[in-house]
């Protein structure tokens, strides 16, 4: 068997669907499933990255058409990742082709980003969108909560549950100071960096030499709002983009790890700090329900009043109790979200559909 992975593009800004993409294909691999990817633009792989890359520069189906000559329905699976673009159609294309097709929006669909470009966004849904995933063999949910509501919009499809995950190999640090919150994540309305950091001005944290907030990552339009905001808040800072190591080693010098966003799918970062031991304050949207049930994580909504009513809270906690709740963190990753327990769930979706598939075929 063949997984081949379709995304829109391999950019930074893309990182978190591409990377949950292609997360899996080691431990694919050792079951004797290969996987590749396919994107759109002619941005490659980063270095160091071992999966087949095929880039496609050609909007049109006719190189894409050439490209799929190399496949065979019969033991290749199609998984095109986040909808509204190229995936779609290439999928609903290989549908009829009559291969296996795993849609996975990634929480495009979610409701708060149904609202966002709301018009447009509503007729090409109901006109492309929606006609073309029907010919999906199932569509992924990466969240329980993403899995209701891809029910409500696809009633009559197969939706599965199977989460992002990581790779359970990274060890936190054993004693921790408790100083550092770090946000790191796109400078993006959605993410709900500007009530955070309101919140934070607004908290028992501000101006406290002993502790700091660390803001990471590309702007896309909340940049000048935020620098007006921090100016005159010593404990703020904001470094830019960070990848690679200096990602890692960001990670591994923070505490707390912060994503009050409006909406996710289902946020790999957090499984990332989350297997580091720091403790994640995040809201509702983030999908991530397990780690409120598992007491690893604290509950904020994007509303500076309420962050700033969490943070006042978490100040008064012992360092005892904060140690557990990063315990508690660690042991969730490591018996749910490791990448072998994703593959597993992946594998067991792809060999029922293609006998599903081999039957219908034979028929």
């Amino acid at each position: 068997m063949r997984v081949i992975n379709i995304v829109d593009e391999l950019s930074n800004v893309n990182f978190g669907i591409w990377n949950s993409a292609i997360s899996t294909a080691e431990e694919l691999l050792a079951e004797n499933i290969d996987s590749e990817i396919w994107a759109f633009g002619n941005i490659p792989l980063p270095s160091g990255i071992n999966i087949p890359c095929r880039l496609i520069k050609d909007e049109g189906l006719k190189k894409f058409a050439e490209m799929a000559k190399s496949l065979d329905p019969g033991t290749d699976v199609i998984v095109t990742h986040g909808c509204w673009r190229f995936p779609t159609k290439w999928g609903y294309w290989f549908a009829k082709q009559g291969f296996v097709w795993v849609y996975t929006p990634h929480g495009m669909l979610e409701p708060w980003a149904l609202q966002q470009k709301k018009i447009k966004k509503k007729i090409y849904l109901e006109l492309f969108e929606k006609r073309w995933s029907r010919y999906a063999a199932a569509i992924r949910a990466v969240s329980s909560s993403e899995a209701t509501n891809l029910r409500s919009v696809f009633p009559s499809s197969k939706v599965i549950h199977i989460s992002n995950g990581v790779d359970g190999l990274a060890t936190g640090t054993s004693d921790r100071q408790w100083k550092q919150f770090l946000f790191l994540s796109r400078l993006h309305k959605k993410k709900g960096i500007m009530p955070f950091v309101t919140g934070w001005i607004n908290s028992t944290f501000a101006h406290n030499p002993n502790v700091r907030l660390v803001i990471a990552g590309p702007d896309q339009g909340e940049l000048i709002r935020l620098e007006k905001l921090i100016q005159n808040c010593e404990n703020i800072i904001y470094v830019g983009p960070v990848y690679g190591k200096a990602k890692e080693e960001l990670l591994r010098s923070s505490d707390f790890f912060l994503l009050t966003s409006f909406s996710e799918g289902f946020p790999t970062a957090v499984l990332e700090a989350m297997e580091l031991g720091l403790i994640p304050v995040m809201s509702k949207g983030c999908n991530f329900n397990e780690a409120f049930d598992a007491k690893a994580a604290f509950h904020a909504e994007p509303d500076s009043t309420q962050i700033s009513q969490v943070l006042d809270k978490l100040s008064q906690m012992s360092k005892n109790e904060l140690d557990q709740m990063s315990a508690n963190a660690i042991e969730l990753i490591l018996s749910s979200f490791t990448l072998k327990t994703i593959a597993l769930q992946q594998i067991a979706l792809f060999n029922s559909l293609s006998l599903e598939n081999s039957k219908k075929n034979n028929n």
